[in-house]
């Protein structure tokens, strides 16, 4: 008993502990009531890369599908915090749409740094705080060789530039499309162009560097189409489009071709593509997706005049997002980076799930994001456990009851039989009726005796003889009839003890049957959806396993409360089985009895 005692402590101590344990790290303001784990995939983003990618600035797509919170965010979004993988360090961020109604957000954060041997790149999203004012400042986001940086947002007017330099394009075509890349994009339906300014920070050729990237989904067009271009009466610079194909030209005052990119790029029509182009003194690269395909190798003249998206003719039949434009040559790493981060569906991101605040209790946020992920044949499965649990339950306190009173009955008749001398007996024997006065319907005991008396009453009875002689043929059968009267009272101990048994046998196969369902559905869905990312399997698997942790749940007590209570009853069948031999022995011992 000291053992068990001992072990019974050890246990309570090591389940409060699993329960009430903190987070595993620091919350970084208590005032934030919810964050949200953010990972990004490192290897996949610098596997083929020769070094580490520094001050990128990378866009969280939130939806419906990652984030199903955004009424716990303020309105606006001013809320939000972008904390680094420390948990102390805030990031710098940018929040370029945020639309509680429509349930979608895109938020730009700088990454100081992405190392090549990483395993992966953690950092967090903090939400819940009504009383925050705005923490995102753009000109703060980019770093400061990016001199224009256009998300199209505006539906009229001149196109805000969201770096510091404030480089705003003058609108001249092109409507604003919702349904671009990243949040909002513009439209050209070969109308119209988009002029940025001439700044000194937006050169081209001569002696200065420059890098310009965007994403373009173009129209299928057998026509040429320009997607960017720059004039200054002298030479005239574009990036052309032609049946799928996709070149740099510059061409003279008279409008001949002087210098072409080669080798020849292909594209896929109606399909975003990312592109960008470094321009230096003696050479004019073209990255596409992230890959340098073509070049021009000879020296670059000087173009002093202003970027253009489309062209004054209006030829551009294409969508155009995410414009950005550097007073440096961008490397590869940095190209890449931004096409593998910013490309449709990508897969570098993993959203993790939303925690709450800890509090000083137990945290139920997984428990009740698992259970609000069950579906209506988990529900099912989950209420015939929790029926078959109850129902053993009572069946379990009932009986330990029953056992208790039982074994209290017996330690009462055991005194009442010791207190029977052997002429007190012979009357009992005689006279059965008398035994009713000490009667202990529960006591096994009195079961036992009132066989044995009722037995020799009956042998007592067919015989003419006054004195009943006690001899072994008498003593069988009073063992006899206490063999029965015992096989009875072991049935009536053993009673109920089925509902217990079911529980043990049939919770864990009922849960099991509840995954197997859960499981096969989620595969179902993945299945007609396509969607194969751990963000859209993870909840399904969860609330599968959870009937069978319910039915683990409902069995194992079960099973320790079922041989509890058999232990038990059959402790007071092996006392009663010795009380039929004592009553046995002593019948043995008594020998004869009168009847007068």
């Amino acid at each position: 008993m000291y053992t068990f005692r001992h072990l019974a402590i050890l246990s309570v101590i090591f389940l409060s502990a699993q329960l009430f344990s903190s987070d595993a790290n620091a919350w970084w303001n208590q005032d934030w009531q919810y964050r949200k784990e953010i990972t990004l995939n490192t290897p996949a983003l610098t596997g083929d890369l020769s070094q580490d990618v520094a001050d990128i600035t990378i866009p969280l797509r939130l939806h419906v599908g990652n984030f199903n919170y955004f009424f716990d965010v303020n309105g606006d979004g001013s809320d939000i915090r972008i904390i680094d993988e420390d948990d102390k360090t805030p990031l710098k961020f940018h929040i370029e749409k945020f639309d509680i109604l429509d349930e979608m957000a895109i938020i730009w954060v700088r990454i100081p740094l992405i190392q090549r041997d990483d395993d992966q790149r953690t950092f967090y999203m903090y939400y819940g705080n009504q009383d925050a004012v705005r923490g995102s400042k753009p000109e703060d986001v980019f770093d400061p060789n990016l001199v224009a940086v256009y998300h199209f947002g505006q539906r009229t007017g001149k196109i805000r530039d969201y770096t510091a330099f404030a480089n705003d394009a003058e609108r001249d075509g092109g409507e604003p499309t919702p349904g671009a890349l990243l949040g909002c994009g513009v439209k050209f339906s070969k109308t119209g162009r988009i002029i940025l300014p001439e700044h000194r920070q937006m050169p081209f050729g001569g002696n200065t560097v420059t890098t310009i990237s965007l994403w373009m989904k173009p129209a299928a067009s057998e026509s040429p189409m320009t997607l960017l271009g720059r004039s200054d009466g002298k030479h005239h610079f574009s990036i052309e489009l032609e049946s799928e194909k996709i070149k740099a030209v510059i061409r003279d005052a008279d409008g001949i071709a002087i210098l072409e990119s080669s080798p020849e790029i292909r594209y896929i029509s109606d399909n975003w593509h990312h592109l960008a182009i470094t321009v230096s003194r003696e050479e004019l690269t073209l990255y596409i997706n992230g890959e340098a395909k073509a070049s021009i190798q000879a020296p670059i003249a000087a173009i002093s005049a202003p970027w253009s998206i489309g062209s004054e003719s209006g030829n551009l039949d294409a969508t155009i997002d995410e414009v950005r434009v550097s007073n440096v040559l961008r490397n590869i790493s940095d190209i890449r980076a931004n096409s593998l981060l910013e490309a449709p569906h990508t897969e570098l991101l993993y959203y993790g799930d939303d925690v709450e605040r800890p509090s000083d209790g137990f945290d139920t946020t997984y428990i009740e994001q698992t259970m609000g992920s069950v579906d209506i044949s988990g529900w099912v499965v989950i209420a015939l456990l929790m029926i078959l649990g109850v129902v053993s339950a009572i069946a379990f306190i009932v009986k330990l009851f029953a056992l208790i009173i039982i074994r209290s009955e017996n330690r009462r008749f055991t005194t009442f039989y010791e207190s029977l001398n052997n002429q007190d007996l012979i009357s009992l024997v005689i006279e059965p009726a008398q035994l009713a006065k000490q009667q202990r319907e529960t006591s096994t005991f009195d079961s036992i005796l009132r066989a044995a008396l009722i037995e020799l009453k009956d042998i007592s009875d067919e015989t003419s003889d006054e004195t009943v002689n006690i001899d072994e043929n008498v003593l069988v059968s009073l063992r006899s009839a206490m063999n029965i009267a015992l096989i009875a009272e072991v049935q009536r101990l053993k009673k109920r003890l089925i509902v217990m048994t079911i529980a043990i046998s049939g919770a864990p196969f009922l849960g099991l049957l509840g995954t197997v369902i859960g499981v096969t559905l989620t595969f179902a869905v993945i299945a007609a959806t396509g969607d194969v990312n751990i963000s859209s399997i993870a909840p399904g698997m969860a609330s599968a396993l959870t009937t069978t942790i319910i039915g683990l749940s409902v069995a194992i007590p079960n099973l320790f409360a079922y041989n509890f209570v058999s232990l038990k009853a059959q402790d007071i069948a092996h006392e009663t089985r010795a009380f039929s031999d004592r009553i046995s022995a002593r019948f043995s011992r008594l020998g004869h009895f009168n009847k007068g």
